[in-house]
């Protein structure tokens, strides 16, 4: 007798959180996650790096005297090197190719000079796409 209380207690409950997951389900939320908006923002440089291969990467810690928000700086170079594989990201500016990450308009017009590359195109979102000082 307890045995099937327990169950029938469990279905119910089962049912009404299920009841609950359906009143709140939102299908235009699908695909507005921040995975998939920064797959977004740096698919479009995709194109134009070695299919394969090693390249740098560059961000706000590298830009001296830039304020950053060190948590972000992890998150989003995790997220960039996950959707630019097979490419191996690396820090540094002694690459060919470099994937640069400056969200802030700030960095504009500042990026040759201060890192000392070049800048050979800028995606939007603080994508850019620079020529480093190969070793």
């Amino acid at each position: 007798m307890a045995l099937a209380f327990l169950v029938i207690s469990a279905v119910y409950q089962n049912v009404r959180t299920l009841e609950w997951a359906i009143g709140r389900w939102d299908q235009s939320l699908l695909g507005k996650d921040p995975a998939t908006d920064w797959e977004r923002r740096v698919e479009r440089i995709r194109d134009d790096l070695p299919q394969r291969g090693v390249v740098g990467y560059l961000s706000e810690p590298n830009f001296p005297s830039a304020p950053y928000a060190l948590n972000n700086v992890h998150e989003e170079r995790a997220l960039t090197q996950y959707f630019l594989t097979p490419l191996i990201l690396v820090e540094g500016d002694h690459f060919e190719w470099i994937v640069g990450n400056f969200g802030d308009p700030f960095f504009d017009d500042k990026l040759e000079d201060a890192l000392g590359v070049e800048e050979l195109y800028n995606y939007g979102w603080g994508i850019y796409l620079l020529r480093g000082k190969p070793e």
